[in-house]
């Protein structure tokens, strides 16, 4: 009489190509892990100006350099201006910037130094492309002029000592101001 065949011979077989999948997905893992920038270092041509301009005058035309090398990236500007790069402390009389580019959400939301506002924020000609959140922030003066948002700006529950400029502000997501309390004339 002839002997059925023993399934348990595919069974290692699966077991050993699982074994081989699993560290190639942490191998994967980790380099996305390794490659994300340091946010308290300057990686851009824009975030290395405007480095260069809070230990000056806190002014930076970006404008002036091609716009792959107007990028700033969200979590730079907050640790800038919430005075988290050592040696980089924003002027008291603010950051005026023209023309930097977002290309990730700007997330401002609760930023305030101790309690305290953010020195004067001046973003003119700036370029949202997913928008903006200064959401429950703590500024003096914000200015978006002639900026342009692809999506939402938002200053819900927002404090803003003095006045917040948007003349010639260009959004296509819209703007919200929910409970926001804007100090200026």
């Amino acid at each position: 009489m002839a002997q059925p065949p023993k399934p348990a011979a595919a069974k290692p077989a699966k077991a050993a190509t699982a074994a081989k999948a699993k560290p190639a997905a942490a191998k994967g893992a980790a380099r996305t892990t390794a490659t994300a920038p340091d946010p308290y270092k300057p990686v851009t041509a824009a975030e290395r100006g405007l480095l260069e301009a809070v230990r000056g005058d806190g002014v930076f035309d970006a404008r002036k350099l091609k716009t792959t090398e107007r990028v700033v990236r969200s979590a730079f500007l907050r640790a800038l201006l919430l005075g988290k790069i050592n040696g980089a402390d924003v002027p008291e009389t603010g950051l005026r910037t023209l023309g930097l580019v977002f290309e990730e959400i700007l997330n401002l939301d609760y930023a305030a130094r101790d309690g305290v506002p953010l020195p004067p924020l001046w973003l003119r000609e700036a370029h949202f492309k997913t928008g903006a959140s200064f959401d429950s922030a703590n500024l003096n003066r914000l200015d978006l002029a002639g900026s342009r948002s692809d999506a939402a700006i938002t200053l819900d529950r927002a404090q803003v000592l003095g006045n917040v400029w948007l003349d010639r502000l260009q959004l296509t997501g819209g703007l919200s101001l929910m409970a926001a309390q804007i100090g200026g004339s």
